[in-house]
């Protein structure tokens, strides 16, 4: 994307995250998983999703991630470090998904859009199974929360389980 000139300033622009709050709103109507309430449990799940095969597969480039602790009521995912921070209360296996998925989401796209909610699904079907991101589609389908079609790198790497992964 071309930067813009800004006085002395120049910035590249960032996609607009329209369907950020819709987005939002459909996930919070189904279910979060597994709570995970110690950062432990939290990193032990990260990582066991981090180094599965199907992950390896298709995100090379994010094989650590570090998980941390953060004051609020908000989740945060960092591909700068390939960090996410996490409240206690945001400590579920939906939520360390969500953020997973902002690591491997291609920079450039807006941070809730079409392709973050293909990635998400995905992810939600590998590791809680086809069911829950049957749910979760239906809802973002509900809440009008445009989902990008399936890359060609999924079919190249096969169909996800119809069964949880086993993590």
């Amino acid at each position: 994307m071309p930067s813009q000139s800004l006085g002395t300033l120049r910035y590249a622009p960032y996609p607009r995250d329209s369907q950020r709050l819709r987005l939002y709103r459909a996930q919070d109507t189904v279910p979060s998983g597994q709570a995970l309430p110690e950062l432990e449990a939290c990193q032990l799940y990260v990582d066991r999703v981090t180094s599965s095969e199907w992950w390896r597969l298709r995100y090379p480039h994010v094989t650590r991630v570090k998980v941390h602790w953060r004051l609020g009521r908000t989740a945060v995912a960092s591909p700068m470090t390939n960090t996410i921070s996490l409240p206690r209360s945001l400590r579920t296996e939906r939520t360390n998904l969500h953020e997973l998925a902002h690591l491997v989401t291609p920079q450039g796209v807006a941070s809730h859009g079409p392709e973050y909610a293909r990635t998400y699904l995905d992810i939600v079907a590998q590791f809680m199974g086809s069911d829950f991101a049957q749910e979760l589609f239906q809802a973002f389908h509900t809440h009008r929360v445009r989902v990008a079609e399936p890359s060609s790198q999924e079919d190249r790497a096969g169909a996800t389980n119809s069964t949880r992964a086993d993590i």
